[in-house]
């Protein structure tokens, strides 16, 4: 097996191949790339700004950002030997700790801009109505819950179990092959099952919402013989236009008004039900990938952790799957920002302005 160093993990090194090493340090720049994109469109661009919806996506890209400088730092670390930390080694307590907030805080925007979108399907007028201020509040909350989770499930959860006799790796958390059974248990059960439960159901929710408010605006419409003037709590808005949608306007539900028969007696009703629930179906599929890209891209790294002392799992495999892990942070801008109409445009002018840039020493010489 090719590998960085020919040393045996029994003499405190990882052999990990010279591919996988490599890909920590691709996948780790594409990271920080795609989120510092997001993350710069959102500073320039006041229309983004406005939208509470977008600042959950700011500190998801933030997360995911880490997540990346996280990975280039693993490459480094396999280069120079990957060698594992002895227990009690405070920098790799505090590394440790770190990757694993940052982690912890990326699937938990990625469940709150599921929930904020269940907020706009559930109340459209009322979700227009809330100010940015809520989201601020609330993101600064998520950082210190996760700051405190992180806290009590590394640092106090097994210092109480060790008074006990039960030993889950405290020290070792750097290493996520190190932990014991009783660590991989509760580490499976709080950071990917409970997650992936709540995306699911989330979404379930939202379809279901989603579908209710479609059935119910198309009926009062047909039911009525002049132009219908639906209700904001029966619009049936979309979910691709949250990012783009501004507080105190229609936009978030312009999608909707598109299809909306209103003024229209004449249009074909069964023609108008196949294209709503045409959207239903779209926004089915499109959240079906969301809780579908976080599943793959997760699930590898707890079975393995679940598997590694029945199987005897070598520690290069469980960093192979972390890494597929951190893949899920360059996936997120595409899932979540480049979605937005406002996002896209704001970074096509980036790159024009960027390119336009590159260009002006030629154009200054041409003149000369």
């Amino acid at each position: 097996m090719n590998s960085m160093n020919s040393r045996n993990d029994s003499l405190g090194f990882v052999d990990i191949p010279v591919g996988v090493t490599y890909l920590h340090l691709v996948i780790g720049v594409l990271a920080v790339v795609t989120n510092t994109l997001v993350v710069v469109a959102y500073a320039m661009d006041v229309g983004i700004r406005r939208v509470p919806a977008n600042f959950f996506i700011l500190n998801l890209s933030l997360a995911d950002g880490l997540i990346g400088v996280v990975l280039i730092f693993r490459f480094s670390w396999a280069i120079d030997g990957a060698q594992i930390s002895p227990r009690g080694d405070v920098n790799c307590f505090v590394r440790g700790l770190a990757y694993y907030i940052v982690n912890l805080m990326s699937v938990l925007f990625v469940i709150t801009i599921s929930w904020d979108r269940l907020q706009l399907v559930s109340d459209p007028f009322k979700y227009r109505l809330r100010g940015r201020r809520r989201a601020y509040l609330l993101s600064v909350a998520a950082w210190a819950y996760t700051a405190c989770y992180a806290f009590v499930t590394v640092v106090t959860i097994p210092y109480l179990l060790e008074v006990f006799g039960i030993d889950i790796g405290t020290a070792e958390i750097c290493v996520f092959s190190a932990l014991a059974s009783e660590g991989v248990y509760i580490a499976v059960v709080l950071d990917f099952c409970a997650p992936s439960v709540m995306l699911v159901v989330i979404s379930t929710l939202i379809i279901i919402r989603f579908r209710r408010v479609t059935v119910a605006r198309l009926v009062l419409q047909h039911n009525e013989t002049g132009p219908a003037a639906v209700p904001p709590e029966v619009e049936s808005p979309s979910l691709d236009a949250v990012s783009d949608a501004t507080p105190g306007t229609n936009k978030a539900s312009s999608n909707a008004s598109d299809m909306s028969t209103s003024g229209r007696p004449d249009t074909n009703r069964g023609e108008d039900f196949q294209k709503e629930f045409k959207k239903i179906h779209r926004l089915t599929r499109t959240l079906f990938l969301f809780v579908s890209v976080y599943v793959i891209c997760w699930l590898p790294t707890y079975i393995a952790l679940l598997l590694k002392d029945v199987l005897n799992i070598a520690q290069w495999i469980i960093y192979t799957c972390l890494l597929l892990g951190g893949f899920n942070s360059f996936i997120n801008p595409f899932l979540y920002a480049f979605r937005s109409q406002k996002f896209r445009y704001r970074i096509r002018k980036m790159f024009k302005t960027a390119v336009e840039i590159m260009y002006l020493p030629l154009r200054c010489l041409n003149h000369e």
